[in-house]
């Protein structure tokens, strides 16, 4: 039976929602959270009838998302990343010691219900492997003798402090430009270093001048497939008479990439501007950052960033006195490669499996809800504000023909400083190597 106080959690998620299914899987999480991992099944019954849809649509998404446990798990969850990368820097050899050392196999638990050992393909920590995560927490740059340490500490009840520091450099000094400042994710840091400057500019823009400049800029798609952005948002059906909405994919799960971690982790206002601005642009008045579940800690640190930036009258209703309103929600993954295609991961905010939607429609015409809606990704939403604040000339500074602009490339594997490395986008791949230090052997 799910708690009174559970159920005003999950009651209050479901209000921030224009649709309450949408809550279904943040609702899972707090559930799991609560039940010390594993849900029983009656739960999900009441959850149903609390969100008001059917068993068989709850069970659906319970059974298909890799982050809910099927099964009991034990105290400690111990899930270790053995993709090739983390295999290159012993990642193989740290699972075979961790069965040794706790006399079970990948998916068994110990007696004692002390720990579960699982194997997992990509956490999204490539240049700071290997790396355990415990529960909801990360231990990277992980050692045999880290390891023991770990598990003895672990056997005490205690969550040791984890090493999370990892090489970075920038040549242009925009997406990263504050990646080493002391409490970066601040917004008085954010702001001492010229942060929210481009909104006040831009609120004084019309929303088709904003969308000019970023057209002028060719910045292009950052998540892979490389699309003109200002095109994409153009795409919007000028006649809509229905709400527009404004996604930010920062699911990740590719295996090697961490380069929008860097900016979610360490900088979330430089996105949290981006978004402001685009909304603005396209109509928006709320957004929605689609983050991968395993980043607990960096949910955290957003809906931080998005509390004290409605502090200031940076988000919510009437921002900044100019007439504009726009909402952000930090909405978690739950385990789903595939959600990070754009339309899969539509389907997931609305409380469903991730699979991918036919196309036409399009998203820009009919995505979330039906409406329209723009998806874009962390490193592309983080690069409005500099476009905004410097023109499109000063961006195109950046690049070679037709891709212009500043670009994170994530290095990892047999090289000496594994890391993020800032770079115009034509950087020749030499050159992003020797920077990380050069290949080992």
């Amino acid at each position: 039976m799910i708690a009174s106080e559970l159920k005003e959690k999950i009651e209050a998620l479901a209000s921030r929602y224009p649709v309450s299914e949408s809550a279904i899987i943040p609702a899972i999480f707090l559930m799991q959270k609560d039940a010390e991992g594993h849900i029983d099944e009656s739960d999900l019954h009441e959850l149903g009838e609390l969100i008001g849809v059917s068993f068989a649509r709850i069970h659906g998404i319970y059974t298909f998302y890799t982050m809910f446990n099927k099964k009991p798990v034990g105290k400690y969850h111990l899930q270790i990343d053995t993709n090739v990368p983390a295999m290159l820097c012993g990642a193989n050899e740290i699972l075979e010691h961790l069965k040794k050392k706790l006399s079970i196999d990948v998916g068994e638990t110990t007696p004692d219900n002390l720990f579960t050992l699982s194997e997992v393909e990509d956490l999204g920590s490539c240049g700071t492997l290997p790396v355990i995560q415990v529960n909801d927490r990360y231990y990277e740059n992980m050692t045999l003798e880290k390891t023991d340490q770990l598990i003895d500490s672990l056997k005490e009840n205690k969550f040791p402090d984890s090493d999370s520091k990892m090489n970075f450099g920038t040549e242009c000094n925009v997406l990263l430009k504050n990646r080493g400042l002391e409490n970066s994710t601040s917004i008085d840091v954010y702001q001492s270093t010229g942060g929210y400057e481009s909104l006040e500019k831009a609120l004084s823009l019309k929303p088709e001048e904003i969308l000019s400049e970023i057209k002028n800029s060719e910045l292009r798609g950052l998540g892979g497939a490389g699309f003109p952005t200002g095109m994409k948002a153009g795409f919007v059906p000028k006649d809509n008479t229905k709400p527009v909405y404004l996604l930010c994919n920062a699911d990740e799960g590719e295996p090697g990439t961490f380069k929008d971690r860097q900016i979610l982790e360490h900088d979330p206002h430089l996105l949290i501007e981006g978004m402001i601005l685009m909304s603005h642009a396209i109509g928006a008045k709320l957004g929605i950052i689609y983050i991968r579940g395993e980043f607990s800690w960096i949910i955290e640190i957003l809906e931080k960033a998005i509390y004290d930036a409605e502090s200031k009258d940076f988000l919510g209703k009437n921002i900044l006195g100019k007439g504009s309103d726009f909402d952000i929600i930090v909405h978690p993954g739950a385990g789903s490669y595939i959600a990070g295609e754009e339309t899969a991961m539509i389907d997931s905010i609305e409380g469903k499996r991730a699979n991918p939607r036919v196309k036409p429609p399009f998203p820009a015409v009919e995505g979330l809800y039906k409406c329209p809606t723009i998806v874009n990704n962390v490193e592309t939403l983080s690069l409005i504000p500099y476009v905004i604040q410097n023109g499109a000339d000063e961006f195109k500074k950046f690049g070679s023909s037709k891709n212009y602009g500043p670009k994170i490339f994530g290095v990892s594997g047999h090289v000496n400083k594994p890391g993020a490395y800032e770079f115009p986008l034509g950087t020749t791949l030499e050159k992003i190597i020797d920077e990380a230090g050069g290949v080992t052997g």
